[in-house]
């Protein structure tokens, strides 16, 4: 756990292949695995910086944190109130929701290589798109912060509460669970399909289908890691096979291939 830029670059160099970790809001990872990577987790590593519109976030900074602290001055990341996780797991999967994403804001990330070697990459070559960037594909660069740009703007804060409580209406994390576990694949939802193919409260274990939305898969008390990759399969199998539609995982797993 580096606390700071330069403790990680000391500790990358002694590293083979580590696996950065943020919040864990969306890692499965297996009960059993026989040779498990070396994690290294950021999150002591979390500073945020104002000068609005501007903002520069460590990795390990909550997402929650960063947005609460552009609220005062820009309404235009209220959307994304109330996603759990770091600004580094956020923006390695383009974290977003109501039509709004963190890619949308960067203008920069600041990263570092297997090596320790820093660079900046500018927004437009980060590969931003629906769950997606650069860095969820290539593990040799890991996020170490971001600048952001919010656009000024009145009612940040009042939007947000709307935000927020639309998602407690929706009562749908009053469950463990690691949020949607498919992306929406095209002009589809993966919800939607698994609910279509009678999937909803599934069960392996404490691991099922949640009753309220079908893209999460919920822990009912004692659910292990292999209950709840064999639920998602299921979906995925059972979806494949009725409307010949692959599911993507939006969960990253280490030890199961779903």
């Amino acid at each position: 756990m580096p606390g700071s830029e330069a403790e990680l670059a000391g500790l990358l160099p002694a590293l083979s292949d580590p696996v950065v970790l943020g919040g864990c809001t969306n890692l499965l990872l297996s009960d059993f695995m026989a040779d498990y990577p070396k994690f290294v987790s950021l999150r002591q590593m979390h500073s945020i910086l104002s000068d609005p519109p501007y903002f520069r976030a460590q990795a390990g900074a909550l997402l929650s944190e960063l947005i609460r602290a552009a609220l005062p001055f820009s309404a235009a990341p209220a959307p994304l109130s109330g996603i759990p996780g770091t600004v580094g797991g956020a923006l390695n999967g383009n974290a977003g929701a109501f039509g709004a994403a963190i890619g949308d804001f960067v203008k920069s990330v600041t990263c570092m290589d297997s090596s320790g070697k820093s660079l900046s990459i500018p927004a437009s070559e980060c590969g931003f798109a629906y769950r997606e960037s650069i860095f969820r594909t290539n593990r040799n660069l890991i996020i170490v912060s971001a600048e952001f740009e919010f656009p000024p703007s009145a009612g940040g804060e009042e939007r947000a509460k709307e935000i927020l409580a639309l998602r407690r209406k929706n009562r749908l994390y009053e469950q463990p669970s690691l949020g949607s576990f498919f992306k929406n694949p095209g002009n589809d939802f993966a919800g939607r399909l698994i609910e279509s193919a009678g999937l909803k409260g599934f069960r392996i274990g404490d691991a099922a289908v949640s009753t309220r939305h079908a893209n999460i898969i919920v822990n009912l008390g004692n659910a292990t890691a292999s209950d709840i990759a064999e639920v998602a399969q299921t979906c995925k199998e059972t979806v494949l096979k009725l409307y010949n539609i692959t599911l993507e995982p939006e969960v990253i797993t280490y030890g199961f291939d779903i």
